[in-house]
Order: C-alpha cells, then sequence, then structure tokens
C-alpha cells in the first residue's frame, strides 16, 4: 500500500505539466494572432477595423435574431418564449446592420479616436473624464440617432417611419447605452491603446451589438398592440 502512494502524485505532476504546456501553447498562438493583428493595423488601419467591426456586428445581429425566435431574454415577441419559432435568419437584416456599422460608423471611430486624443491629450483622468463627457454626451446619441434612421430607410425604403421609429425606440435603448458605455469607454480611453480600441468596443460590444440590433429592428406597435399592452 505504501508503495503505491507515489502513482497518484506521478498522475498529478503529469497532468500538472500537461495543462501547464496547454496554457503556454496557448498563450503563444494568442500572441502571434495578436502581433497578426497589429501588423494588419499597421499596415491597412480602416479596413482591418472595418473587417473587425462587421464580424463582430453580424455575429451579435444573427444572436440576436436567433434569441428573438425563442423569446430568449426579453428580446423579440414574447409569445415566442412559450412557442418557439424556427430559426430562420433575415440575411437582409444582418447585412444592413453590418453595413451601416461597418462602412459608415467605423471609419468615422477611426478619425474620431484620432481628433479627440489631439483636442484632449493625456490619459490622466480629467482627460479622460472631458473625452467620456464629450463621447457620451455627444458622440453616441448622433450615432444612435443616424444608425436607426438609416436603418428605417433601408428597411422600409422611405423616409416615413424614422420618426415614430425614433420616439418608440430611440430613448429606450440610449438609456441602455448609458448603462453600459460610460464605464466600457472611461476604461478605453484610459488604458486601450489608441488603434485597438475599435477592437476593444467590438468585442464588448458583441452582447451590445445583440441587444442593439433587436432594439433598432423591432416593430413599431399599433395602436391597437399599445392599448393591449395597456
Amino acid at each position: 500500500l505504501l508503495a503505491a502512494r507515489p502513482i497518484p502524485t506521478k498522475g498529478a505532476t503529469s497532468a500538472t505539466i500537461c495543462i501547464k504546456q496547454h496554457e503556454q501553447h496557448t498563450t503563444r498562438k494568442m500572441s502571434r494572432l495578436l502581433a497578426w493583428y497589429n501588423h494588419l493595423l499597421a499596415a491597412r488601419p480602416i479596413s482591418t477595423k472595418v473587417a473587425t467591426s462587421a464580424i463582430i456586428m453580424g455575429a451579435g445581429d444573427v444572436a440576436s435574431q436567433y434569441l428573438e425566435s425563442k423569446g430568449a431574454l426579453g428580446l423579440g415577441d414574447p409569445a415566442n418564449k412559450l412557442n418557439p419559432k424556427p430559426f430562420q435568419l433575415d440575411v437582409k437584416r444582418t447585412a444592413r446592420m453590418i453595413g451601416i456599422q461597418a462602412l459608415l460608423l467605423t471609419p468615422f471611430l477611426h478619425y474620431y479616436f484620432r481628433v479627440i486624443e489631439r483636442v484632449v491629450p493625456g490619459q490622466t483622468t480629467g482627460a479622460v473624464l472631458k473625452k467620456l463627457a464629450f463621447d457620451q454626451g455627444v458622440i453616441a446619441p448622433v450615432n444612435m440617432a443616424i444608425f436607426m434612421s438609416l436603418n428605417s430607410i433601408l428597411d422600409t425604403g422611405s423616409t416615413k417611419e424614422i420618426v415614430p421609429k425614433l420616439q418608440h425606440d430611440y430613448w429606450p435603448t440610449l438609456k441602455l447605452n448609458y448603462a453600459i458605455w460610460p464605464a466600457a469607454n472611461f476604461i478605453s480611453f484610459k488604458f486601450v491603446p489608441q488603434d485597438m480600441r475599435i477592437l476593444y468596443i467590438s468585442v464588448l460590444g458583441l452582447a451590445w451589438n445583440t441587444i442593439f440590433a433587436s432594439m433598432t429592428n423591432r416593430p413599431l406597435e399599433t395602436p391597437k398592440d399599445e392599448a393591449h399592452l395597456d
């Protein structure tokens, strides 16, 4: 019995070595991936950021549509929670979301981050709070209004639903934005290198994009629907 005791220890040591080797291998792969991404940022900054935001916005919208079909997390028709619908991807909707985010807002953010660093340089707490005040007081509300308006035009083919859409969904979405992004952008301005901010925002925004896509694309309630809700 005493001679058998070292065997579990040896097994545990081997397992620990395997785990450490796996961690080191994963770390090396992540380091190479990050180095490759940094190389792309240096060589093709705008196209790299556009591709990054397109992938993450697309993933967020696909997740949003799936959750809507199941009535999960309060997204979509509440009736879908009791009777989930088969998931069918609305490719046009996803394409709209990707197009507005990647082709319009991402290039704007690329230059915006450069300009704001020149106007308010530094990463002191005072400088970061000034950037954050402008970002959340001006840029976020304007960007959200532009996004919702363009999505409405591309979805309906007219401008008639822009005002009703903004009246219905703009303020609830903006309030949700203020629950998430001030703290996230404080970290961004304080600690994240300028060229990595769109990647940081995009990755952090995967969950946000899932909710934002649903709120941006939910249908307007008819007077009958609103009376029923009341």
